[in-house]
């Protein structure tokens, strides 16, 4: 396994930028990378994801992030992390691209031309594109309609897939109190949000998810990860 240190914070903002690049070292393995802020690593969401990709394929996935807390994909373009990743890093059988949560309606033309951006260079090496689609923030007016319209503007220049994360929690929202999906600022995920995330993410991957949520499935906290009665089946249904 490789794993490079945070690199310090940017003078732009405060945050640092995690990267984690990591192969398995256990012979063949398909590999994602994704690319996004806080409500792509929350929860360690890429360790649930690769966990729910093996169980669903039976192959040896292993996921690799870059994020930084608030990020754009614009900030991402200017830095030019993934870029490089992209550039000369082994290759990637799947990319995920995340704009930050409120762009893609408050600024659709530039997020599509983002988002656009990023898919053509990901694809380019031979990639699998999804456009990670987020949730809407309590207490403020739905963006979700916004956000699809932003993404499927994006997916009509670029080959790439829409993977509704933000469309799936709204469902899932009917049958779950909002505070074991939300944290306490409305916005971040708890646990169980993002395992809704992953879940959509690794549906829209490889068309499957495990019959099962697996064992051993680690959250923020590194606690045991605890499904409430019949979560697991509504999300395999909503996905």
């Amino acid at each position: 396994m490789i794993e490079l240190p945070d690199i310090p914070p940017s003078p732009d903002h405060g945050a640092a930028v995690r990267i984690q690049l990591r192969l398995s070292g256990l012979g063949p393995e398909k590999r994602c990378l994704l690319v996004g802020n806080s409500l792509t690593h929350f929860n360690t969401m890429p360790h649930m994801l690769e966990r729910l990709l093996q169980s669903s394929t039976g192959e040896n996935w292993v996921c690799s992030s870059i994020t930084r807390g608030g990020a754009t994909l614009a900030w991402h373009r200017k830095m030019n992390y993934a870029g490089q990743v992209l550039d000369t890093a082994p290759a990637f059988d799947a990319v995920v691209f995340q704009d930050q949560s409120r762009r893609p309606a408050k600024e659709p033309e530039a997020s599509a031309e983002d988002f656009g951006y990023w898919a053509e260079k990901a694809s380019a090496t031979g990639a699998k594109v999804l456009f990670y689609q987020t949730w809407d923030i309590l207490k403020e007016p739905s963006m979700i309609d916004t956000f699809r319209q932003t993404l499927e503007t994006a997916c009509r220049s670029q080959h790439a897939d829409i993977a509704p994360a933000g469309e799936v929690w709204g469902k899932m929202l009917d049958h779950s109190p909002a505070d074991l999906l939300y944290r306490q600022d409305g916005k971040h995920p708890k646990a169980l949000g993002s395992l809704i995330a992953a879940a959509v993410l690794c549906k829209t991957l490889c068309a499957s998810l495990p019959e099962t949520c697996p064992g051993g499935m680690l959250a923020g906290g590194y606690e045991e990860l605890e499904l409430p009665e019949g979560f697991w089946e509504k999300l395999k249904a909503y996905s």
